[in-house]
């Protein structure tokens, strides 16, 4: 009989019996936090002993109920700037994203398909155990990657925008394109997407000369009525953004990092002074822990939304030859600096040589010339590829 009751206990025991570090991994708290939460009566063990304590995962599985509704009590603050579907419909989304280790190819196929049999524009912890065996993962995987989201949304501000492709606000460039991100992230004022959008890049290693034709052509462009886009990397990057802002110019910055983070830490005043006086958009969720291999990935967004790309300078091996890599791509004008192009030491512009929509400038003068040829043209006139204006 004992030796019944123990094949029937032990199974049991081993499921519903948690350590003090089971708990706290399922909590997804540290061991410190879980033992205040003992001491204060909010957390209390089956079984109390100086090697350590033993809990239910039934009374786990309660309290970290009760610690998501209070998350989602926080999200609400998201509702006066965006629609509630639209929230719920984004944290839904980077949950089943980060299920597919941020894949979103894989991740847009999926929630395609889960809309079929889930209300995914809806707070969705009812529906973890569920969606959890559709996909074939474990409920705790499930609901940690969901509460790991929803702690990640609370971090943006009642004044920030969650938008998805084809909603308002949503540049309809970018809705051209089939790979383009299905939500973007916005601080500051979205109208500036409707403007004649113009990206100015360059690598974070500068020279004296290309650090003065980036604020000389930023001033001279976003004077003349264009919005301004680059990233906020060191070297030309800053150098652009810094000039929208001493001459109080729009601006459009495209992170590599969330809107809630500050990469590189230095440009942190920078950033606020870009939320204020334009807009900083990025296509990761702020629960997204940042990759190396985000930043790049921020180039396709920037060529996406603007109308032409201006290449200020770079080296052979700069990452911001993607940002011209994509122009192509999708299309876009590209303008290359003739300085580059006649200079025998560097390769990169030979990449561009062929491109049908390539044109050379040496002066910002140059470029605001080409950019009303381009309006009138829609930039199809190959006669002016390779040709240097004035």
């Amino acid at each position: 009989m004992k030796e019944m009751d123990s094949r029937f206990l032990r199974p049991i025991i081993e499921q519903e019996i948690l350590f003090a570090s089971e708990a706290a991994a399922y909590l997804g708290i540290t061991p410190q936090r879980l033992n205040q939460l003992v001491h204060t009566g909010k957390v209390k063990p089956v079984r109390t002993s100086p090697s350590g304590n033993l809990y239910l995962r039934s009374d786990m599985e309660e309290r970290r109920k009760r610690m998501h509704g209070n998350q989602i009590a926080y999200i609400s603050a998201l509702f006066e700037k965006n629609e509630a579907t639209t929230v719920y419909e984004a944290m839904n989304y980077f949950t089943i994203q980060s299920i597919f280790n941020g894949s979103d190819k894989k991740a847009t196929a999926e929630f395609e398909r889960l809309a079929e049999k889930f209300q995914l524009t809806e707070e969705l912890s009812k529906s973890l155990r569920l969606i959890a065996d559709d996909l074939g993962v474990e409920l705790e995987v499930m609901e940690k990657a969901y509460t790991a989201v929803v702690g990640g949304f609370q971090q943006l501000g009642a004044d920030d925008y969650i938008v998805k492709k084809g909603q308002n606000h949503y540049p309809n460039k970018l809705s051209e394109i089939s790979d383009a991100p299905l939500f973007l992230f916005m601080r500051g004022n979205p109208e500036l997407l409707t403007k004649r959008l113009v990206t100015v890049v360059g690598g974070r290693k500068t020279t004296e000369n290309g650090e003065a034709m980036a604020y000389e052509l930023s001033k001279e462009l976003g004077q003349e009525g264009y919005v301004i886009v680059s990233g906020l990397s060191k070297g030309i990057d800053s150098v652009v953004q810094q000039a929208t802002v001493n001459h109080q110019l729009p601006t459009v910055a495209v992170l590599g990092t969330p809107i809630t983070h500050f990469h590189p830490r230095e440009h942190q005043v920078l950033q606020g002074q870009l939320e204020d006086h334009g807009l900083v958009i990025s296509q990761f969720p702020p629960s997204v822990k940042v990759q190396r291999w985000h930043f790049p990935m921020r180039y396709a967004l920037m060529s996406g939304i603007s109308e032409a790309t201006v290449m200020i300078e770079s080296t052979d091996k700069s990452e911001v030859l993607e940002q011209a890599d994509y122009a192509c791509k999708y299309r876009r004008p590209l303008l290359l600096p003739q300085v580059a192009l006649d200079d025998r030491k560097l390769q990169w512009p030979n990449r561009y040589i062929d491109y049908g929509k390539m044109y050379a400038y040496r002066k910002p003068t140059d470029v605001l010339k080409r950019m009303e040829m381009l309006t009138t043209e829609d930039g199809t006139s190959a006669r002016y590829a390779q040709q240097t204006i004035g």
